[in-house]
């Protein structure tokens, strides 16, 4: 739960050089782009000329990063969130990818909006997507509470309520 992350988090950047605003920075991306994860591989892939070729874990954990800047954090310019994103898989072992994380990120700093299958066409899928919950839990609260209810619910998934403080409605 939360204090796992916490304990995580103070771990990995208790001794770092970072200052409190780029400790707070890490944090925020790292938490963002796990909280709207689904979205942002859904961005991805639609940007991806061919989604279907597998990109390794490390060069697509850099196109979530980058692609999480570009739509969430507009305080940070979106040449600024592709320039990086290039230079970090330029200085990987996927260096050769970096043409492709370019077009990628230009593509999405373009258009940041993400593109999304209509509401009508499958309604718990466009759920599933603008709520970063994954499809088998918006399919089974929907079974339970209902398509309106269920909306309402899982927008607590990708908000950021700390539901862990929450009183317990029991």
């Amino acid at each position: 739960g939360t204090a796992s992350i916490e304990a995580i988090r103070k771990s990995l950047l208790a001794g770092s050089r970072l200052s409190a605003r780029d400790r707070a920075l890490v944090t925020e991306l790292t938490q963002g782009v796990m909280r709207h994860r689904l979205m942002l591989d859904h961005r991805i892939d639609v940007l991806l000329d061919k989604p279907d070729s597998p990109l390794p874990l490390p060069v697509y954990n850099l196109l979530r990063l980058g692609m999480y800047q570009i739509v969430h954090l507009l305080k940070i310019p979106a040449r600024a969130a592709v320039n990086e994103s290039v230079e970090l898989v330029k200085s990987s072992r996927y260096r050769g990818l970096a043409p492709l994380v370019n077009a990628v990120m230009r593509k999405a700093a373009k258009d940041p909006l993400p593109s999304l299958p209509p509401e009508t066409e499958d309604p718990l899928q466009f759920i599933s997507l603008t709520t970063s919950t994954p499809r088998w839990l918006v399919d089974k609260l929907a079974a339970q509470i209902g398509i309106s209810r269920d909306r309402k619910s899982t927008r607590l998934n990708s908000s950021h309520t700390d539901i862990s403080r929450m009183p317990s409605s029991a």
